[in-house]
């Protein structure tokens, strides 16, 4: 489906007049201000974590009304060289990337390079079995871009192709990505593709698989960004020019996501960015919970540190659409605190008689329901239905307990400061404390929807007819979530054909598919 610019338009002013609507009615009339101090500063709490969500909403939603022109091609092809990273990765998965780098297609000079920040005998054996350049140094400083900064120093090429370990790419991604380096741009980023399902698709794919988890960012959003110049740097399958990186002195360090820094400091040059929307290479996403955690912690602290190295707000360089668009790929991280925050309101007010909010049912749909219908509608159409608000939610429930404590102590300056490689050699990982904070959840919610539905029974006013929605709709989240977590178990593929190999967790897990099959058919795609 071609997302028309007028669509997007319209979408994007009917949404700005909704939400206004919404929040000054909210700001007026709903703050409980005769219900004592704490239900004032707990009102005033959800309210402005309303304006922060809607602020990002509205800010995602102008910038996707841009153009998306792609950018000249030309027919030069200067010299390349292609850094695979590897810091500990099994041998034979850098055999298939490096494989891959020496199968693509390209009429300029092509030198490939296997960076080793973790030294073995047997992959210097392999990067001569295969006949390319094995470079290592001293030490681990500034992890991952120390090491491409020390590749940097050893190499020559014009233009940069950078792939981690388990990212195999495509014959053809030095001829679509070379193209489009045209003088003023910094660098190509393509999306990262998997070639194995990811362990929400595990969890609730049907007979028709779900979208990868990751496809909404890369093939949407991303190239989105070209319309306001600020794509992504993304870590993997990138294209880059080496005299743009040498002018800010290379891959930045300091900062976990060292790819996202290293992106914006380019852009304060004024260097043009590119991305596309077409997979060009193909990898492994994590296959196991505790990798998906480590992999989002680090991109969440990665992420909140740059925001603050990279001067986002204050330093001159950027234009305001890209500030904007930096910052809300920063304030995305911030999730945790919303999701917790819109969960704990309702059961305030169902178990402790906390009023967090004034409303009449009929002014709340009056009010909420034509800003959610747009949301919903406009994500869908952005995404080219690859994504809805509901997915979005639950996504963001899954991860919430684990993220939570990382991007606070990130935010304060105590965030971490190694970098930890993602699992991707398919080790079994799985902890049963994982399902903890989501059994406590339902729990809960189903304490909290229990209370609502006897006090509206015994008031006999349907009054609280949000309130046991909204706590009916976290339920539902919770117990996704508890499932998806135990339905993944201590198996790498998660299926059934596997479960009758496991005996410790096999009931469990297969009790969670028989759950799951129940389930998915109201989750909506």
């Amino acid at each position: 489906m071609k997302k028309s610019i007028a669509v997007r338009r319209i979408l994007a002013i009917l949404l700005s007049v909704t939400a206004a609507l919404y929040l000054v009615w909210r700001i007026m009339y709903t703050i409980p201000y005769d219900h004592g101090a704490l239900s004032v500063v707990l009102g005033w709490v959800l309210l402005l974590t309303e304006l922060f969500g809607a602020a990002e909403l509205l800010i995602f939603f102008w910038l996707d009304t841009g153009a998306r022109g792609k950018l000249p091609e030309k027919g030069v092809h200067p010299e390349v060289d292609v850094f695979v990273t590897t810091c500990g990765e099994p041998v034979s998965l850098l055999e298939k990337t490096l494989k891959g780098c020496i199968a693509m297609k390209y009429q300029g000079r092509k030198n490939i390079y296997l960076l080793d920040d973790a030294p073995t005998p047997e992959m210097r054996e392999l990067a001569q079995v295969l006949g390319v350049s094995y470079l290592t140094r001293e030490g681990r400083e500034n992890a991952k871009a120390g090491n491409l900064n020390a590749a940097l120093s050893k190499t020559h090429g014009t233009l940069i192709a950078v792939f981690d370990a388990d990212m195999v790419p495509r014959p053809d991604f030095l001829l679509k990505t070379a193209a489009l380096m045209t003088n003023g741009v910094a660098y190509v980023q393509t999306p990262q593709h998997f070639q194995n399902f990811d362990l929400f698709q595990k969890a609730f794919s049907g007979k028709k698989p779900i979208p990868n988890e990751q496809d909404f960012f890369y093939r949407s959003i991303e190239p989105a960004r070209n319309a306001s110049n600020a794509v992504i740097l993304a870590g993997s399958n990138m294209l880059l020019r080496r005299k743009a990186l040498q002018e800010i002195g290379g891959f930045a360090t300091g900062t976990l996501t060292e790819d996202f820094a290293t992106g914006i400091e380019l852009t304060k040059r004024g260097y043009k960015t590119c991305a596309i929307a077409e997979p060009l290479a193909d990898g492994l996403a994590p296959e196991s919970f505790g990798a998906l955690i480590r992999q989002r912690k680090r991109w969440a602290t990665g992420c909140i540190q740059a925001g603050k190295r990279t001067g986002l707000l204050f330093q001159k360089g950027l234009t305001l659409s890209q500030r904007l668009s930096y910052l809300i790929a920063v304030s995305f991280w911030y999730f945790p605190i919303k999701r917790i925050v819109y969960m704990a309101m309702p059961l305030l007010f169902a178990l402790c008689d906390l009023s967090v909010m004034r409303c009449d049912p009929l002014f709340s749909a009056i009010f909420w329901l034509p800003m959610f219908l747009l949301t919903s509608f406009g994500v869908l159409y952005s995404s080219e239905h690859t994504r809805t608000v509901g997915w979005s939610m639950l996504y963001e429930t899954c991860l919430t307990p684990f993220l939570l404590v990382t991007v606070l102590r990130t935010t304060f300056g105590h965030g971490a400061k190694n970098f930890e490689v993602t699992d991707k050699s398919g080790r079994r990982e799985w902890k049963a404390l994982w399902l903890l904070p989501f059994a406590i959840a339902a729990a809960l919610n189903a304490w909290g929807l229990i209370a609502a539905v006897q006090r509206s029974i015994s008031e006999g006013t349907w009054l609280y007819t949000l309130l046991i929605a909204w706590i009916a709709y976290h339920l539902y989240l919770s117990l996704c979530a508890f499932l998806m977590v135990l339905s993944v178990g201590k198996n790498r593929n998660a299926g059934e054909n596997e479960l009758h190999t496991a005996p410790s967790n096999a009931l469990g897990a297969l009790l969670a598919c028989k759950l799951i099959r129940l389930i998915r058919g109201f989750v909506k795609r």
